[in-house]
């Protein structure tokens, strides 16, 4: 039920009320002759009577706009936890491009001190996207565990994140340790396993254990 039809409830209620309050006022007013201690007195609950009812119905209208608003704003963390995991996607996708740079410089026959700062730069470059992306989906899955209060979901996904993030530092820094002293070909090799682990766990893993679980909590409102 929208907030629309809430409003016209409750006004259709308080005028249903406003009009039995005013007809046992007048049917007083008759059976008592019209008694002005009375009538003051008797005015004075239906009032009070009143005024409780239209508190308890703008509290009423209050809370279903708050559940309301609560959805939205949950729905928009999933909306965007999502469009950080296809951002995150993109760059993995894109790394790719850099992998094929970094074969064309390991390949070279004068490899050198050049070489390995560049492909560093590359590498570096790369995680430094991915770490930034994964600090934002973070972010929302911070903020839909809060406002939708799916605290022990929301340690669940941190878990998740925390865990690919420390394997993907730990293949990271591996990459990096080879690139500065190592054969180019074991460059090479250690650079297969970083992107496989981007490609077979992180994306994977995070579509499985957090996208897929996120788009079930998200609820159409009406």
């Amino acid at each position: 039920m929208n907030l629309f039809k809430k409003i016209s409830i409750g006004f259709f209620i308080i005028a249903i009320a406003y009009c039995l309050s005013m007809l046992i006022f007048i049917t007083v007013r008759y059976f008592f002759n019209e008694n002005a201690e009375m009538i003051s007195a008797f005015g004075a609950v239906l009032s009070a009577i009143g005024s409780f009812f239209a508190a308890l119905i703008a509290l009423y209208l209050f809370n279903g706009w708050r559940i309301t608003e609560d959805h939205k704003t949950k729905n928009n963390h999933i909306n965007n936890s999502v469009t950080c995991f296809l951002k995150l996607q993109d760059a993995i996708k894109a790394s790719s491009q850099q992998g094929m740079e970094i074969h064309s410089l390991c390949v070279l026959q004068n490899f050198s001190f050049n070489e390995r700062t560049k492909i560093l730069i590359l590498i570096s470059t790369l995680q430094a996207e991915i770490s930034f992306i994964l600090r934002e989906f973070t972010l929302h899955i911070q903020m839909f565990s809060t406002v939708g209060n799916e605290n022990a979901l929301g340690g669940q996904f941190e878990e998740v994140i925390d865990r690919l993030n420390s394997n993907m530092f730990e293949k990271y820094n591996h990459l990096a340790f080879v690139t500065r002293d190592k054969s180019p070909q074991q460059i090479l090799d250690s650079l297969q396993i970083y992107t496989e682990y981007l490609n077979d766990h992180v994306v994977l893993e995070l579509h499985k254990k957090i996208i897929i679980e996120m788009t079930k909590k998200s609820k159409a409102v009406s």
